[in-house]
């Protein structure tokens, strides 16, 4: 059993930024109009800093940014990624070909501070602010069956769809986002990201995932651990958080076993949406609502 839930004060607030979005994170209030938008008071607020092509370029606006309260602290992934792969297990080649769409994860729930870490990605936006992290600590507190939390992604009903049951102001169910996500650092700073069990048997849902084409990318990891260990994702019933869709992300095949492989992943999706199994790494739909055909699903509610 993972270690108690902290209270609500030990909870770290942490962010991520790349070439595309440190110029915009270094000038501008970004950081500190998210922080407020949850509403809760953290121990600490940290900046990561990944693949920048000239990172030395940046450490004075870095730096500004902890001088005008925006954060805490910043550091760069490529520093703390060593330990972070040590520590779950992992190592450089099991991040390829994708390396970028997990390490920055890694580093946040492997980070020595506090008993909890929120991260939330820069570019999501709150229309539906609140303090959902309290009432999601508290949860987790009573409810052991829970690992994760997180807002609603969708004002449409596609969390109720994905939802087994309802306690208080969350949805339990089965899923994981690397959006926006709330866990015991103890959870998932461990060796829980593989097996000697290929991930098309061991947890045929978490195939739904567009990169499963050719990657084993975090959030795909962690699915893959919560359904086989049966470790459940509040999502809150009224606050919300929107993503726009990513910029210049490629999903198309560059290999034919890449093009084979997404075939399988389509096949295997359509079969677990249409059937009825109860088994949550058999299923992608909740027992809450019925989801009746693959395309139903858009990308974001495919991968939350």
């Amino acid at each position: 059993m993972p270690d108690p839930v902290g209270g609500g004060s030990d909870v770290e607030l942490v962010f991520n930024c790349f070439e595309r979005t440190i110029g915009t994170i270094t000038r501008s209030t970004v950081l500190e109009d998210l922080a407020l938008a949850h509403g809760h008071r953290f121990a600490r607020r940290t900046l990561l800093v990944n693949n920048v092509d000239e990172p030395e370029r940046w450490k004075r606006d870095l730096d500004r940014l902890v001088e005008r309260g925006m954060v805490d602290r910043w550091l760069f992934v490529a520093d703390a990624l060593p330990r972070a792969l040590a520590l779950t297990g992992l190592s450089p080649r099991h991040l390829r070909p994708r390396e970028h769409w997990s390490d920055f994860a890694l580093v946040a729930v492997t980070l020595p501070g506090p008993s909890m870490v929120c991260y939330c990605d820069p570019e999501i936006t709150m229309p539906v602010p609140g303090d959902w992290i309290t009432p999601a600590v508290e949860l987790m507190r009573h409810d052991h069956r829970v690992a994760v939390a997180n807002p609603r992604w969708t004002p449409t009903r596609a969390p109720e769809e994905k939802a087994d049951e309802r306690s208080g102001e969350f949805l339990l169910g089965y899923g994981f986002t690397d959006h926006i996500f709330l866990v015991r650092r103890s959870e998932l700073s461990r060796p829980v990201y593989r097996s000697l069990v290929p991930m098309a048997l061991r947890s045929p849902a978490s195939l739904r995932y567009p990169t499963a084409l050719d990657s084993g990318i975090f959030e795909m990891r962690v699915d893959a651990y919560m359904r086989t260990h049966r470790r459940l994702r509040a999502t809150h019933c009224t606050i919300q958080y929107d993503h726009a869709p990513p910029m210049g992300s490629n999903y198309q095949p560059r290999t034919m076993a890449h093009k084979l492989r997404r075939l399988r992943n389509h096949a295997v999706v359509k079969l677990l949406v249409e059937a009825r199994f109860s088994a949550p790494r058999l299923r992608v739909r909740g027992l809450m609502g019925e989801v009746t055909s693959p395309a139903m699903l858009s990308a974001e509610d495919r991968s939350a």
